[in-house]
């Protein structure tokens, strides 16, 4: 089996992969999901829970993969259940990554169709994505990582100065009354909101690369903390802007949001081009990830070169990010995606980790080389 060259990385750069392949589709699309699932305008209360219940379920990969330190997912999880079972595992976790990348692949068309590119091909649109994504991801995971730490901040500036710049059309009393229904009527809401928050199972594979992993809980849970700051004051902006009621009859509505931003005496008034264009971004550090991680399951599996196996993976996410006949279908993949990746994120970390412990096995801190794990 070839080895892979990877440098040891930080903390730091752990939390900011973690929240840049976390944050994605849903910024488009997550006040409408949780506004027909809950149907009250308190539906941030929504985006505050999911964010807790998914910031455990990190904790709990973090804690798993910290008991086995210098070893990514791929190769511990068998040491746990045995051979059978434990490729049983990496090959759904395999499945769910490359799924997940398709679908990525085929919203990011659809919208730079909707708003840019009317007259381009969806085909056109995700070849390009795809063999961007895959030039950079060959590059290793270092790549990646810088990329992300890049990437990030250049998110947070410009989604937090749209926010700002939109604030004259909020209206407090479209987010009211809070707990109209009481409180059981926002538990439809937490599945789809705890979707939105898929992608931070990658701490399982990458934590066997950081170096001081141990002393990466306060920096992973503040990442969850700013992504949640990140879905729940866009929920809120976006209904008390737009009203709940016109929220769930549109596609896009974070979109719709950001074109009623009007800046008097400005010389550029269309900042939806900004704002897609760093969704865009946001959804190529999604994509790269999820490649990269896909590839490296097959390759610690079989033993192909790491190259070879991305090669052979971008048909197959280009197959599957064509399957749905419209919008409509790629949405109900998204869906469909989301519910696997929960249920996989959190159930088979948690059912490895009690039995981890039920076996008292041992940790022993060791540096972690540059040379990947066998």
């Amino acid at each position: 089996m070839s080895s892979l060259r990877i440098s040891p990385f930080s903390p730091f750069q752990l939390t900011i992969t973690t929240v840049s392949t976390i944050i994605g589709v849903a910024i488009l699309t997550l006040p409408r999901v949780i506004a027909e699932e809950v149907g009250t305008p308190d539906v941030w209360i929504d985006v505050i829970l999911g964010g807790i219940i998914t910031a455990v379920a990190a904790m709990i990969c973090l804690h798993l993969s910290n008991c086995f330190p210098g070893e990514t997912f791929y190769v511990y999880n068998v040491r746990i259940v045995g051979k059978v079972l434990g490729t049983l595992i990496s090959v759904l976790y395999i499945c769910n990554f490359t799924t997940f990348g398709a679908f990525e692949a085929r919203v990011q068309a659809e919208v730079v169709r909707h708003f840019l590119l009317d007259e381009t091909p969806l085909e056109v649109t995700m070849l390009a994505f795809i063999l961007v994504g895959f030039y950079l991801v060959s590059s290793g995971l270092n790549a990646i990582i810088r990329i992300n730490e890049f990437y990030l901040p250049i998110t947070l500036l410009i989604v937090f100065t749209i926010l700002f710049l939109n604030w004259k059309n909020f209206e407090f009393d479209n987010i009211r009354p809070f707990l109209e229904n009481g409180p059981s009527a926002l538990l439809p809401g937490i599945l789809p909101t705890a979707q939105a928050f898929s992608g931070f199972d990658v701490i399982l594979f990458l934590v066997a690369y950081t170096r001081n992993a141990q002393k990466s809980t306060l920096p992973i849970l503040l990442g969850f903390a700013l992504v949640t700051l990140i879905y729940m004051t866009i929920v809120i902006m976006v209904i008390g802007s737009l009203t709940l009621n016109e929220v769930i009859t549109l596609t896009w509505p974070t979109m719709e949001f950001v074109k009623q931003i009007e800046f008097p005496g400005a010389f550029f008034e269309h900042f939806e081009i900004f704002f897609i264009t760093i969704w865009l971004l946001n959804m190529f550090t999604t994509f790269f990830i999820n490649l990269y991680l896909a590839s490296l399951g097959i390759h610690l599996l079989i033993g192909w070169n790491i190259k070879l196996v991305m090669c052979l993976l971008l048909p197959v996410i280009y197959g599957i990010a064509l399957l749905p006949k419209d919008l409509n279908g790629a949405l109900e993949l998204g869906k469909s995606i989301g519910f696997f990746s929960v249920l996989v994120s959190t159930l088979i970390p948690l059912f490895l980790l009690l039995i981890a412990i039920a076996r008292n096995r041992p940790k022993h801190d060791q540096p972690v080389n540059e040379e990947s794990r066998p």
